[in-house]
């Protein structure tokens, strides 16, 4: 597997250094109302910047599938734990509509199962439109 450096990777990997220890505190303050859900939303945030970065950094395009699929398990955990937070830290634990549990597993059956029916992703293929400059100082 080859890997090449973009410089969109190191806010990516700040950001999920950030989530994961976000996620960290939450855990271990696990008796305030709506910190277990703080916590899965910041690991969701945390392993959806790390598989975008991984997969912005791969060469290969089977890879690069590979990585995005295994990011629709973070991104489909936010919502999810985002609105199990708010619930929870306003107090309204009683209101979590349980039937929304379904979209984030049907979302990552799409994604794992896309080659067969390409309901989410129509055509996968590298473009080469145009280079990524820096400026010199």
């Amino acid at each position: 597997m080859y890997w090449q450096y973009t410089p969109y990777t190191i806010p990516l990997v700040l950001s999920a250094a950030i989530a994961a220890g976000l996620a960290l505190f939450g855990w271990r303050n696990r008796s305030t109302p709506g910190d277990v859900p703080f916590a899965g939303l910041m690991l969701g945030v945390a392993f959806w910047s790390i598989c975008y970065a991984a997969g912005l950094s791969v060469v290969d395009l089977s890879i690069k599938i590979f990585w995005t699929n295994l990011m629709y398990l973070g991104i489909t955990a936010v919502p999810g734990c985002w609105l199990a937070f708010t619930l929870l830290h306003t107090e309204q634990k009683e209101s979590f509509p349980k039937w929304l549990l379904i979209e984030p597993i049907v979302t990552v059956l799409m994604a794992w199962t896309n080659p067969f029916h390409k309901l989410l992703h129509t055509a996968l293929f590298f473009s080469a439109c145009c280079l990524f400059r820096l400026r010199p100082f």
